[in-house]
């Protein structure tokens, strides 16, 4: 009898444990995904507005917002709060004058780019922070 008990705890146990598993992976990657498409959708946005003459491909500023968009859509599996905490506490004083380099420059265009550019990164960063807040959520809830 007591065997019985084990074993059909050991299947449930390894049951739940599969379920959770699958959940969890499907909606990480469904998450990744959609954060992926909506950061190609602002990259494309900009773009467009590069195109019809908004503002210079050859500008910096233009440049480099295109790179770090780049970047996160080909590094957005790599995200994770930690390692956002982490990059924030040793990212070191370069980081955040290089930030203050491209708002300066950004400041010196014409109001239109400007209000693009802006918009374009703080789009970009807030799909970022709800990515993050989402599959946070979904891991706190699928093991609670």
């Amino acid at each position: 009898m007591d065997m019985l008990i084990a074993v059909r705890l050991v299947r449930l146990t390894l049951g739940v444990l599969l379920i959770w598993a699958i959940f969890y992976l499907s909606i990480r990657a469904f998450l990744l995904d959609n954060l992926r498409q909506n950061l190609f959708a602002i990259r494309d946005d900009l773009f467009d507005f590069a195109a019809d003459d908004g503002i210079s491909f050859d500008d910096s500023s233009y440049r480099e917002l295109r790179d770090d968009l780049n970047s996160l859509i080909r590094f957005a599996n790599k995200v994770s709060m930690l390692r956002l905490l982490l990059a924030q506490f040793f990212g070191g004083p370069t980081d955040s004058t290089k930030i203050k380099n491209w708002i300066e420059r950004v400041n010196q265009l014409p109001p239109l780019a400007k209000r693009k550019l802006i918009s374009a990164r703080m789009a970009a960063l807030r799909e970022l922070m709800l990515y993050i807040l989402r599959l946070r959520s979904c891991f706190c809830w699928s093991i609670g």
